[in-house]
This record gives structure tokens, C-alpha cells and sequence, in this order.
């Protein structure tokens, strides 16, 4: 990659001249001005603005028979790199730069997200032109590297916004035509194409021979095979109506980049809202896919998967939400399988929508019935946050009876963990939802046990994910009241992160062969011993990291265990290879949601803001060591 910095760009003149460009008003030239075409097959026309400002088209088609090329997007500030990429073929490279801006801060980041729409860029705040230095030094490679520091220190020191932009926004355009005054120049990111040969890199995955199954501890494959899945989970639809990412690049190479990362498997989230009800999707949230404008939620969600599909990656729903919106806490009376929104009947239809959507797309291979079933303290109706007055608490969690709160949080949990839950079990407007006791309508088994079968009656070849209760952490009961229904059919879901661990065991001081033996006696308590006694696979659906993890005491302890008991010798799946799971999650950038900040940094996400790569290779290779192959 070739990393630009403005200080050592062309000559001082070339600088100036940029600088000229520096608008600070809400609209402003975002035209080539010669009006030259950016590559041999895209054409960059004008149009003009109702204010008389000229604006450039997208990227165009080349002419009959010929390729569409595409454009992609992405900003970020000042701590920030920004790696533009064009790699889905051997032949991609960079065609050109239409739009490079440096701009001046919003007043909040969806603000700055709405303005500078791929395709459609409207800051608000003053904004300068940096266009010709980044396209200079990119146009014909296929990779560079943008050092936002350095161009954002470069254009506050001479442009008039005042020393004030902090955010650079840059529109490119990958193309596969091959470009004779300048060869394509190698540079992708080592995290992702160090290990792979070059044929790897571009030829689809091959799909193992389907149905999946479930036999003893394995998930096997139509021939009795193990498919072992090394997985991600792809957020946003359950937010947004759509997956994250499919606003700043295409489709299909957001999928290639899946493939080309090693994921066998992709986790979908959806939810109730948008299964049953289909909303439009805003145009923004798929800005750089202009051919799902005017779509609708199930529109994106079949092009994704079909996109998956043609990179042969596996795609296992899971019903994430009732409500569209972020997920997990207590508060967000999502918790359970009905809400004040949506009755149990509507979850279950929902379900059933998916099953006959997708019996027939061979990719789908299974569906999660319900995300971290938890306890509900409050919900949302009508807009607003209310307690739940009405809903009477089950006043015993296990069989009539107080469970003891120091029973219930021993082992493997955090002290505030253990805090919280007291604090929320002795308050008689929480809900606790029970594997089999209890108040009927809290009943998750019973539950599992009236949605399973006509899911099944869709797509009886699916496999069908129980995730455990409080957050994905406990299937303790499941053998002493089991499910009715069919074995080969259920895939039983954890979920597994560093608040869920005890603080002692995260500490460096504790030797980790004593760390070691306590982190994997609780898990195989919680749910291992399912696997270790061959008794039901375990997909380990959900685990995380921030992008610092090796810098922080308690997530490198938490890692080093979750790595030994995944793969490692004490593994309750050493025999077979180690367990099932799917990271969480690809996007590098925050969808937005209850709590969270559109457009800011999602510092667990596989990829960067750019969807070009890896956030940083340490960070990937520590999934590498989990199996990726």
C-alpha cells in the first residue's frame, strides 16, 4: 500500500492550488472541472444543483457488454487510516478519486454521517478540497494508504475553516479494466492476503454437501463430515433494516471480503420488526448499492444472502430483536419472545416468514430462535421507557423455590455482574424468563418447544440454535428437561465474554494453569459438559475483543483462556477439533441504535471504517488462531 502524506505530495505549488478549493458553505463543486473521464469506462458527466452548482453523476456503466464499475466510500478523523482498496478481482485497482474532503466537525456524528452520504455529499460545515492529492497518489493501484493526521494537520494550517477539520471523507472508483499507462500495483493488506495464495484469494468457497445435521457433538455435513463453523456475525439489519457496510461499499465485494477473511459461516441478525412489517430502507443505509434504492428490508436481506452465496459462505439467521433496535440489556424489553409490541404469535410467525423465505436457499443452513433471552425490567411503548406496573415478576426462578443469589452468580461471573443481578432479582417489575419452571408464559423451553417445530415444518433440513439463558451463558438444565424436539436438528448457542469471567481469574498475578482450570470448570458447568459428554454441539455464537485487547491486562488474560478452551487441549471439543463459533462483529463502524453513535468506531469489528480490511492484523490473527482456514 502507499501511504500519502501530504507534506511530501508534489511540489508546494500543487498544495496551493488545492487549497484555493476551500468552501465553507453548505454546498460546493464537487465536479471534476475539466469533466475528463476518471477511467476508460466511466464516464463523470454533469448535472446541476437547484442553486446553479454543478454536481457529478455516480459511476456510470461502460458502454454495451462492458463491466459497471463501482464506487466506494469512507471517512474517519485524524487517529484514523483510511485504506482505499479496489481487490475483488486480480485485475481491480483504484480508477479514480471523484471526491476528497477535508471537513470541519458537525454536531454529531449521525449529523456528519447524513451529510456526507456516498454518492449524495452535503457537509454542512466548512469543507476542503484535497481531491487532486489523493487522487494523484492513488488512481491505478489497488490499495493506498491515506495518513489522516498529516492531512488534516496540512489543511489547517492554510485552509480558512479556522484549524478546524477534523474528519477526511473520500469517494473512489474501483474498476477491473486493466489501465496501460499505469499497471495496477500490489499492495494489499498483509492481514488479509499474507497466508493466502493469489488463487485463493479471488476463487469462491465451495459449500460442504448439505443439509447440516447434528450428530453427537458435531455439526456434520450431508455425507457425515464435520463442518466445523469459523464464524461472523454481520449486524445491522436487526438495527437498521440493513447490514452494516452496504452504505460506503458494494455488495458483493463486502461479501468477497468475507470469503477472502476465511469466514465459512456468516451470523445475520434480523429482528421480529423488520420480518414482519418490511419497512423501506432508507437510502443512505445502502448508498453505495444504487440498485436497492426504494428497496425494502426483506429486498436487502435477500441480496445479501445471495451475495453470500455466491462467495459459498453459509448463512445462519438468528432472530436478534422484537424491536429494531441495539441489543442487549435489561431495559430494552427485548429479553424475551413477546414485548408490549409484538406477541409471542407475531415472534413466531416471524420465524416462520424466514423458514418459507429461505427453505430453498441452499446457503441457509440454520436459524438462532431467540438472542440472549434475559430478564425484562423496563420496556419501551409508545415511544417512551416505562416500568412494567402491569407484569406480575415470577417470584421463584427455579421450581417455586428463592434461588439463592450467590448460587445463582457463582462461579464464572464478575462481582458487578453478581451486583447487578441482586439488585434486579429482588425488584418485583423484572421478569426472569426459566428453562422449564415457573410461570408458564416464562417458560423458554416451552417457548423453544411451540416455535421449533413450526419453523421445522418450513424447513425441516435447518438446523435450529438455542441460545442459553442470561445473556447466552446458561443451558444447565437442558438434559434434565429436554427439548421435544428433533436432536439432529438443535444446536445449542453460548455466549462468551470478559464481563461474563470472574475479575480474580482476569488478573496476570493469578498463574494461569489455576486461571485456566477455574474459567473451564465453570464453562463446562454452564454449558461445555454438552459437548465434552458428545451430548449436542455447542456454537459458540457470539465472543469479543476490543482492538486493544493485547494492551489491556484483563481482555489479553480473557482472550489467552477463551483461546485454550476453544481450541486448546482442555477444550470440551479438543477431540473433534476444537468448538464451533462466530465472532462479534464484522463492521467497524457503529450502526447506531439505543446507546450507541452512528458512525463512531465499533471497537470490536473484524474490519475497518473503510470495509477494505482488518482493523489491524494483530486482532485478525488472533482469530487465525482460533481455526481460520
Amino acid at each position: 500500500m502507499l501511504p500519502i502524506n501530504l507534506k511530501r505530495l508534489a511540489s508546494a505549488a500543487a498544495i496551493l492550488l488545492l487549497l484555493g478549493a476551500t468552501l465553507c458553505s453548505l454546498y460546493y463543486d464537487r465536479a471534476d472541472s475539466r469533466n475528463r473521464s476518471v477511467s476508460g469506462n466511466v464516464r463523470s458527466s454533469r448535472v446541476t444543483s437547484p442553486q446553479g452548482v454543478p454536481l457529478p453523476r455516480r459511476a456510470a456503466a461502460s458502454e454495451k457488454g462492458g463491466k459497471e464499475d463501482t464506487f466506494r466510500c469512507c471517512g474517519g478523523q485524524k487517529h484514523h487510516q483510511l485504506l482505499l482498496a479496489c481487490e475483488d478481482t486480480q485485475t481491480s485497482h483504484i480508477a479514480g478519486v471523484p471526491l476528497a474532503l477535508a471537513v470541519a466537525p458537525a454536531n454529531s456524528s449521525e449529523e456528519q454521517a447524513i451529510a456526507l452520504r456516498c454518492g449524495a455529499e452535503r457537509p454542512k460545515t466548512c469543507a476542503t478540497n484535497v481531491r487532486e492529492a489523493v487522487a494523484a497518489a492513488c488512481t491505478g493501484r489497488r490499495s493506498c494508504e491515506v495518513d489522516l493526521e498529516s492531512v488534516l494537520e496540512q489543511m489547517n494550517a492554510s485552509s480558512s475553516c479556522g484549524g478546524n477539520l477534523d474528519t477526511l471523507h473520500v469517494r473512489w472508483v474501483c474498476s477491473s479494466t486493466v489501465v496501460s499507462s499505469r499497471a495496477p500495483v500490489s499492495g494489499a493488506h498483509a492481514a488479509t492476503d499474507a497466508a493466502n495464495s493469489e488463487a485463493d484469494l479471488y476463487a469462491a468457497a465451495t459449500l460442504p454437501p448439505l443439509p447440516l445435521s447434528a450428530n453427537g457433538s458435531r455439526i456434520v455435513d450431508a455425507n457425515g463430515s464435520r463442518v466445523r463453523f469459523h464464524g461472523v456475525s454481520w449486524g445491522g439489519f436487526h438495527i437498521v433494516n440493513a447490514p452494516g457496510g452496504l452504505n460506503v461499499a458494494p455488495l458483493e465485494s463486502l461479501a468477497k471480503m468475507v470469503r477472502r477473511l476465511k469466514f465459512n459461516v456468516v451470523r445475520l441478525t434480523v429482528s421480529v420488526h423488520a420480518i414482519l412489517l418490511n419497512p423501506p430502507v432508507e437510502e443512505r443505509r445502502v448508498a453505495a448499492n444504487p440498485r436497492l434504492f426504494h428497496a425494502k428490508a426483506l429486498d436487502v436481506l435477500d441480496a445479501t444472502i445471495r451475495a453470500l452465496d455466491d462467495e459459498g459462505v453459509m448463512v445462519w439467521l438468528d432472530m436478534h430483536m422484537l424491536d429494531s433496535d441495539w441489543c442487549c440489556n435489561q431495559n430494552d424489553g427485548n429479553g424475551l419472545w413477546f414485548n408490549d409490541n409484538f406477541s409471542e404469535d407475531d415472534y413466531r410467525q416471524a420465524l416462520v416468514d424466514l423458514a418459507k423465505r429461505y427453505k430453498t436457499q441452499k446457503n441457509v443452513v440454520g436459524l438462532g430462535l431467540k438472542n440472549e433471552p434475559r430478564q425484562v425490567c423496563s420496556t419501551r411503548a409508545n415511544g417512551q421507557q416505562v416500568k412494567l406496573t402491569d407484569w406480575l415478576a415470577l417470584e421463584a426462578k427455579y421450581e417455586g423455590k428463592e434461588k439463592d443469589v450467590t448460587t445463582f452468580v457463582e462461579g464464572n461471573h464478575s462481582e458487578d455482574f453478581a451486583e447487578m443481578v441482586e439488585e434486579t432479582s429482588n425488584n418485583d417489575e423484572c421478569l426472569w424468563p426459566s428453562w422449564a419452571s415457573g410461570e408458564e408464559r416464562l417458560r423458554y423451553r416451552d417457548f423453544l418447544n411451540r416455535a421449533g417445530p413450526a419453523v421445522l415444518a418450513e424447513s425441516p433440513h435447518w438446523l435450529l440454535g438455542v441460545n442459553g439463558l442470561f445473556y447466552g451463558q446458561y443451558l444447565d438444565e437442558v438434559l434434565q428437561e429436554p427439548l421435544d424436539l428433533p436432536k439432529t436438528n438443535v444446536v445449542f448457542e453460548a455466549h462468551e465474554y470478559k464481563w461474563y469471567t470472574q475479575s480474580s481469574l482476569l488478573n496476570e498475578s493469578m498463574p494461569f494453569d489455576k486461571a485456566l482450570k477455574a474459567y473451564g470448570d465453570n464453562l463446562n458447568k454452564n454449558w461445555g459438559y454438552l459437548s465434552k459428554g458428545d451430548h449436542a454441539p455447542i456454537f459458540v455464537s457470539e465472543f469479543g475483543m476490543s482492538h486493544t485487547w493485547e494492551n489491556e491486562e484483563d481482555s489479553r488474560r480473557w482472550f489467552q483462556l477463551f483461546h485454550e478452551y476453544a481450541v486448546g487441549d482442555v477444550s470440551p471439543a479438543a477431540e473433534i477439533g476444537g468448538l464451533d463459533w462466530a465472532y462479534w462483529q464484522l463492521s467497524g463502524v457503529q450502526a447506531g441504535g439505543t446507546g450507541r453513535r452512528e458512525g463512531e468506531d465499533e471497537t470490536f469489528g473484524v474490519l475497518n471504517r473503510c470495509w477494505t480490511a482488518p482493523w489491524n492484523s494483530k486482532h485478525y490473527d488472533a482469530l487465525k488462531g482460533l481455526g481460520l482456514r
